[in-house]
């Protein structure tokens, strides 16, 4: 899918970068953030990132591609003045950030984000199932793991 957008950007005549010529790191104070957007389309002061998904959409690929026109222009030089759009490409559909779409409110909330992350004592942790179930780690590793248990019954009571 990646292959078929670059080739369908360059059949039209624009400049294409694709995945490891677009790696970025950007460094803070606190942290480091580094990426590499999948495609970028290039066309004098305007750059298309396009970040391609070949499975279910997720809140978090916008998210992705937000941050990635956060810390572009920040991070080389060359797209400082640039304007930038983004584009989620699905197999059946593209969601579209315009340019203007990274506020700074989401510069506030990303940054506060990157802080708590960097900080020295880790994030306090709320462990449930709702969130464990996404979790890699095991609970050989993390004590405080929620797993559903599938003979556990649901409470009772007389009062109804």
């Amino acid at each position: 899918m990646l292959n078929e957008q670059r080739d369908l950007w360059v059949q039209r005549g624009y400049e294409t970068r694709i995945e490891g010529q677009n790696a970025f790191s950007l460094r803070g104070r606190s942290a480091t953030l580094a990426g590499k957007p999948d495609l970028l389309v290039l066309n004098k002061d305007h750059v298309l990132i396009t970040d391609v998904k070949t499975g279910q959409e997720r809140p978090s690929h916008r998210y992705q591609l937000m941050i990635y026109m956060y810390a572009l222009p920040r991070a080389q030089h060359e797209f400082r003045d640039a304007r930038i759009a983004g584009e989620i490409i699905y197999p059946n559909r593209t969601q579209r950030v315009p340019q203007g779409g990274v506020d700074q409110g989401f510069v506030r909330d990303l940054s506060a984000l990157i802080r708590r992350i960097a900080a020295p004592e880790p994030p306090h942790r709320l462990p449930s199932m709702a969130e464990c179930r996404f979790c890699d780690i095991t609970a050989a590793d993390c004590p405080e793991r929620v797993d559903a248990d599938a003979d556990d019954e649901a409470a009772t009571t007389d009062d109804f």
